[in-house]
């Protein structure tokens, strides 16, 4: 097959995976249920498309003998489109429109279920996807050359994903985290809550987070930014579209989410012009992906210098005033709970204890053959056995859209880029130390700088795990993890001895509290 012919059905191949990024963003900030609902087909006749697309026989063919490709960049992108075969190639047409009407109907239902707080509402739709989706990862998982059917549906959202080596890294950090939580009541037991700060209107919250994207370092120009039903980004490059969500009553919610979805879209927005006209320009692992949204709003997004950007920009710029509105507030409110039963409220420290929930609950309905309609009973069983809570609440396996909208094996990708942004950052800050400095500033020029030469240039072409041994010299761990979980730990009990001791102690010179 000619390069020129190859070149022009990858293009095509790039054209349609954008489209679908583009309709499901349509479903999301349709204005009524004629748009949504239009999107919505548009999103189903394109999947067909693809489908097609992949399986033309010219890219069957160039796939098989990619082997002998010498185009670096060619070979990226023949490594996505044999990606696309074994995932959105799978199966007949009317299979994918089979599975397409199952999540559709069920993400409508746990809308209710959830609103309702009655799993039942959802029970028996969400039972009918997961066989669905079983069906779907078997045959992948023949494809593929592997035994679990969740690993080959892990595999759709990160390429090369081994569950032993996953099982090893959730092993590793449960021996971790569950002694350092022993005893700790969820913050929905306790009384210590936060109260929002102050309310601030949907409008002044909407221009805060352009702000906040615009001095992170994004092309405001070529960004699509729209409301929606919650925090997403999707596109490549100058195609880049992101819908963010607000809580009137507590700011820093939105403000969190644009940190978070701006490390998204700076990484879209950065990836290598000669990878543009081809499938390898789109995310090739969402491991990856929430990495590079996780290093910014790890440190960034929860440091003094963000809280000291927000004051500035809130009084300068939208001439709000309140007592509530200082540095050291805000610092705290940006903070999350250390522990929870909430995976968006809890701390980092907690958070991979619910990925490993999320984890085993699927694998058992995947993997071991659970019904659906059963799943409340294992999640409060895996609940019970990873934060000592037992009492069954079905309103918390409700909790996220993920599973009901098919987007079963995806969750493993948060613990996995929770590890490689920890992981990364360590390599960052140990070759570039004024990185400290630049987060104290919420300066975030020099990682981008950092990540332009070590993480963007090189992401198109690897897996998550490929990519963080090449950037970091080794194989992916939770040393870094647990490394920033300690580190942070010393310096809050540092702040808290200060804190605790006398005005007289405090005023002396150094050495501990106390001694003169």
């Amino acid at each position: 097959m000619a390069g020129k012919d190859c070149d022009k059905l990858l293009k095509k191949v790039n054209e349609a995976v954008y489209r679908r990024d583009r309709f499901i963003f349509k479903v999301l900030t349709a204005e009524n249920a004629l748009a949504r609902n239009f999107a919505a087909v548009s999103f189903l006749h394109n999947e067909l498309s693809l489908h097609s697309l992949v399986n033309k026989k010219q890219l069957k063919k160039a796939v098989e003998n990619m082997g002998t490709e010498t185009d670096p960049v060619r070979l990226a992108h023949l490594k996505r489109v044999k990606h696309y075969q074994i995932h959105q190639g799978s199966g007949t047409k009317r299979d994918l429109v089979r599975r397409a009407l199952a999540m559709s109907s069920t993400e409508g239902k746990w809308r209710k279920a959830k609103a309702k707080g009655k799993y039942g509402i959802v029970a028996g739709a969400f039972d009918k996807l997961v066989k669905i989706s079983r069906d779907f990862g078997k045959n992948k998982a023949e494809k593929l050359g592997l035994s679990s059917p969740y690993e080959a549906l892990m595999d759709e959202f990160d390429p090369g994903r081994d569950v032993r080596h996953f099982d090893k890294l959730i092993a590793g950090l449960e021996s971790f985290i569950k002694p350092r939580i022993a005893g700790l009541p969820p913050a929905e037991e306790t009384a210590e809550k936060k109260a929002p700060l102050f309310a601030l209107p949907k409008d002044i919250q909407r221009e805060l987070c352009r702000k906040i994207l615009d001095h992170m370092g994004l092309d405001m120009e070529s960004l699509e930014f729209r409301d929606g039903p919650h925090p997403t980004c999707f596109g490549e490059s100058g195609r880049v579209m992101m819908t963010m969500s607000y809580k009137e009553d507590d700011f820093t919610y939105a403000a969190l989410a644009a940190v978070h979805e701006g490390g998204h879209a700076l990484y879209r927005q950065h990836t290598p012009q000669e990878y543009l006209r081809g499938p390898a320009a789109e995310v090739s692992s969402q491991s990856t992906d929430e990495s590079m949204a996780l290093i910014f709003e790890n440190a960034y997004g929860h440091s003094r210098g963000f809280a000291e950007f927000l004051v500035k920009t809130l009084k300068e710029d939208f001439g709000i005033s309140s007592p509530d509105l200082t540095a050291e507030k805000l610092f705290q409110q940006l903070q999350k709970q250390e522990m929870s039963l909430l995976r968006g409220a809890t701390g980092e420290e907690v958070y991979p204890l619910h990925i490993a929930l999320r984890y085993n609950t699927a694998r058992d309905m995947i993997d071991g053959g659970r019904s659906a309609q059963d799943m409340p009973e294992k999640w409060a069983k895996e609940e019970d056995a990873l934060f000592g809570c037992g009492e069954k609440i079905t309103e918390r396996p409700m909790q996220d859209i993920h599973w009901y909208g098919g987007k079963i094996g995806y969750f493993p990708c948060y613990l996995t880029g929770t590890l490689m942004a920890a992981q990364i950052f360590e390599t960052a800050v140990a070759e570039k130390p004024e990185l400290e400095q630049a987060i104290a500033d919420f300066n975030t020029a020099p990682l981008i700088d950092w990540l332009k030469e070590n993480v963007y240039s090189k992401a198109p072409r690897h897996t998550s795990d490929e990519l963080i041994e090449e950037v970091t010299g080794k194989k992916l761990d939770i040393d870094a993890f647990k490394n920033r979980i300690l580190k942070s730990a010393a310096a809050n009990s540092n702040k808290a001895v200060k804190k605790s001791a006398p005005a007289s102690a405090r005023k002396r010179g150094g050495g501990k509290p106390g001694t003169p």
